[in-house]
């Protein structure tokens, strides 16, 4: 507080002196304005930390220059010093931004003190709150950047997956996916997310969906199994793996599942089974005894 400076403005200079003369020997440095404009051009130079306007002035008043300067600076303190007792001229000032209004009696010096002890009080306080919020919007700001960094390096990665991949809420609500996914669907993410499987899945498939993820929810853990569906004429086969993951706060969050496509590894295996079949098929119907042994150890193996 004791290094404070003060822009005084008024047109009489005997009052002005005996106000900077005051506030020398309270601690404060003083800055001596005769008149309205000159005033505000001290006050855009020095940047005082408060103000002291005298309200009757000729040429530019005291609430002209407290509306000019109210624009300036929220921060800045400003004091109306009027001659005049009249509640309306202190209503007035107090609207167009005066922190205070001092009556200039037999006490105005130690009155624009406690003035300017409280209004300099107020701006600390408010300044060191705007600060605080200030570097709490700026850490804030910062967090959802990184945020959103590391949304779209996982969205990226999930991407690069040919696996189909998605991630949903406990009531089955789809929070994201993988492009693999999107082509499955046949649908674009931003017409999934929010939405549920039985608001695009046939029926028959939806029933088996939403039992499956039932009992995932009430088993815990994960799970794996198979299913079929045709897309565009074409059957395909998937394995299903899902897992319940945490929502931050000791509970299930949702579902996330990984999608194969087995289609190629089921048809590769049918194929076998049949070949296998027609293999034993044509050694049983031979009217010749066939022995097959292996090549190393040249074990009997049929």
């Amino acid at each position: 507080m004791k290094s404070s400076r003060i822009l005084a403005i008024d047109d009489n200079p005997t009052f002005r002196a005996l106000v900077a003369h005051h506030l020398a020997e309270c601690g404060y440095s003083v800055i001596e304005a005769g008149d309205g404009a000159q005033g505000i051009e001290l006050f855009m130079e020095q940047k005082p930390d408060a103000v002291l306007i005298d309200l009757r002035m000729p040429g530019m008043d005291g609430l002209a220059v407290l509306t000019e300067l109210a624009d300036c600076s929220a921060e800045v303190p400003l004091i109306v010093i009027s001659g005049e007792s009249e509640t309306g001229d202190a209503v007035k000032a107090i609207r167009k931004g005066a922190w205070d209004f001092v009556i200039k009696n037999e006490n105005v010096l130690s009155d624009l003190h406690q003035s300017l002890l409280k209004t300099l009080g107020r701006a600390s306080f408010l300044r060191s709150q705007r600060e605080r919020l200030d570097f709490e919007t700026s850490e804030r700001l910062r967090a959802e950047e990184d945020l959103r960094t590391q949304l779209s390096f996982v969205q990226t990665l999930i991407d690069a997956i040919p696996n189909q991949i998605f991630y949903k809420d406990m009531d089955g609500r789809y929070l994201g996916c993988n492009a693999a996914f999107e082509k499955l669907a046949g649908y674009p993410r931003e017409q999934l997310l929010g939405r549920c499987i039985e608001d695009f899945a046939p029926q028959f498939e939806t029933d088996l969906y939403l039992a499956k993820d039932q009992e995932l929810k009430e088993a815990g853990g994960s799970q794996e199994f198979e299913s079929s569906i045709t897309i565009n004429g074409e059957f395909r086969e998937f394995l299903l793996r899902k897992a319940l993951f945490s929502g931050g706060n000791g509970e299930p969050g949702g579902i996330v599942g990984v999608v194969t496509d087995i289609s190629r590894q089921k048809e590769i295996e049918r194929n076998l089974r049949q070949s296998e079949e027609m293999f034993r098929t044509l050694l049983e119907s031979s009217p010749l005894p066939v022995i097959i042994v292996g090549a190393e150890d040249r074990r009997i193996l049929l």
